[in-house]
């Protein structure tokens, strides 16, 4: 993973909240699940697993962006990470959403 010290550096690296998630991970959730958003938020302001489960999907999305040109095994590897944790944010938004129907 890429260190945190090189990502502060992003103008974009504002924090979700009281120095939570980087808002910019934030949004790249947002927009992978833009019909989830208002749930999204929920579990956000009351998940830690769950904000580490952004956190950790916004860094891998950042790596892949920068070697975006060069498919080799780590690029290969963090796709298939990042294809996980997409699978795993999905499955806790949505048994978010089921237990908190009314």
């Amino acid at each position: 993973m890429p260190d945190h010290e090189d990502l502060n550096e992003d103008a974009n690296f504002n924090t979700y909240r009281e120095g939570s998630v980087p808002k910019r991970y934030v949004e790249i959730v947002h927009e992978l699940f833009p019909h989830m958003r208002s749930v999204l938020d929920r579990v956000l302001e009351q998940s830690e697993p769950f904000r580490d489960l952004v956190e950790e999907y916004g860094v891998c999305t950042d790596v892949l962006e920068r070697q975006r040109s060069r498919p080799e095994p780590p690029v290969r590897e963090y796709a298939a990470l990042r294809l996980r944790l997409e699978s795993e944010l999905l499955e806790y938004l949505r048994d978010y959403a089921d237990s908190h129907d009314s």
